[in-house]
């Protein structure tokens, strides 16, 4: 009996989440959270997860391919406006929002009675105003973000637990042309194959060093985390003081777990001395150790044994042909079996320009671009 009340008090204090990630990227976050002992169900957008404050703390802290963390406070089917605010009425908002901290209501509606979205933000938004005086946020204020999913007459309320975007971690002051985001940079590293006990990676399109910079957090195992001493949505709620701890604690556990031996080599080049000059700058601030050189790919003259791994240019600009260059990726490919080689492809002009069969291994949307993780084997 005691046994079955211990169960039961653990299930309550138990809270639904869901992981917002990048379509495509599912398996490589629930196999993140696997690695936390956080079991994630694949959805809509992400991957639902049970767990406690302290698992919540960790998943923001520790994930590398996610984009916010959100916490499910309400689920209910709704009709109209009235049975609306009668369910948001007996939400427990007082557990997350703070007066002095505006919020951010953000809502979709599909295949619904309450089918106007700006409706429902503007009543949800004036009763919050009104019972828990809370102010909407001004442009360019950080904001509580709180989600309303209305799809089939059933409503689901979710608060950000994230805050700022997972992918900034802290180091990338500095950027290139078309960055590629840091949980992108992760996915294609995670899923590429590559490892720490692998040959050295090499980024001959490296832009501002995102692919390299997180590979290399990645054989240090350095969490997002402790990149930078960012704050999160959950620090500024009302029973703050507990999330404050847990970060805390948690941060310190995770800097146990830095590996102290020296890196793999990560070397990478570009031809824009202003992306190399933001890559040099990015490591610098991400505390790694990583070797940059200004040249084109057509001057790469001599590759020692080396795993390839890059996001060559995707060709956007009108009149602007790249044939040449991933002419010249797959000769490389070619005369180079021992390399192994992955790249992101936007457009299967430049594979076939390749001259080459690739294995896909990953897809995506990158700044609303579909894109294939390719590897040669």
């Amino acid at each position: 009996m005691a046994a079955e009340q211990s169960v039961k008090k653990k299930m309550k204090d138990l809270n639904h989440y869901f992981c917002i990630c990048n379509p495509g990227l599912e398996t490589l976050a629930q196999n993140e959270l696997r690695l936390l002992r956080i079991q994630g169900v694949p959805e809509v957008g992400g991957l639902a997860f049970s767990g406690t404050d302290r698992d919540v703390v960790q998943a923001n802290l520790c994930l590398r391919t996610a984009s916010r963390i959100l916490q499910r406070i309400a689920l209910f089917p709704v009709a109209g406006f009235d049975g609306f605010e009668k369910q948001c009425r007996r939400i427990k908002w007082g557990r997350f929002l703070t007066p002095s901290v505006p919020i951010d209501v953000r809502v979709t509606c599909e295949s619904s009675r309450l089918y106007h979205e700006k409706a429902v933000q503007e009543r949800l938004l004036h009763w919050l105003n009104e019972d828990c005086a809370v102010r909407p946020g001004e442009e360019g204020e950080s904001s509580q973000r709180i989600y309303v999913r209305i799809v089939k007459n059933r409503c689901t309320i979710s608060i950000d637990t994230s805050g700022d975007h997972l992918h900034r971690r802290g180091y990338r002051l500095q950027t290139a042309k078309a960055p590629l985001r840091e949980n992108l940079a992760a996915a294609m590293v995670l899923a590429s194959g590559w490892a720490r006990n692998r040959p050295p990676l090499y980024d001959p399109f490296c832009g501002s060093g995102t692919i390299l910079i997180e590979a290399a957090l990645i054989a240090k195992r350095i969490v997002p985390g402790l990149v930078t001493e960012r704050t999160y949505a959950f620090q500024s709620w009302p029973d703050a003081s507990k999330y404050v701890e847990l970060v805390t604690e948690l941060r310190e556990h995770w800097k146990g777990q830095i590996r102290a031996e020296s890196q793999p080599l990560f070397f990478g080049s570009d031809r824009d001395a202003g992306a190399i000059q933001a890559a040099q700058e990015n490591a610098r601030r991400a505390g790694l150790t990583i070797e940059w050189q200004q040249c084109s790919f057509s001057d790469v003259s001599y590759l020692p044994d080396s795993f390839v791994l890059c996001n060559p240019p995707y060709g956007q600009r009108i009149g602007e042909d790249l044939r040449n260059l991933y002419a010249a990726l797959g000769g490389l490919a070619r005369s180079r079996p021992d390399l192994t080689i992955a790249w992101l492809s936007s457009d299967p002009r430049w594979q076939r320009a390749t001259a080459m069969a690739w294995q896909k291994r990953l897809g995506f949307s990158n700044g609303g671009l579909a894109v294939q993780l390719l590897r040669n084997g």
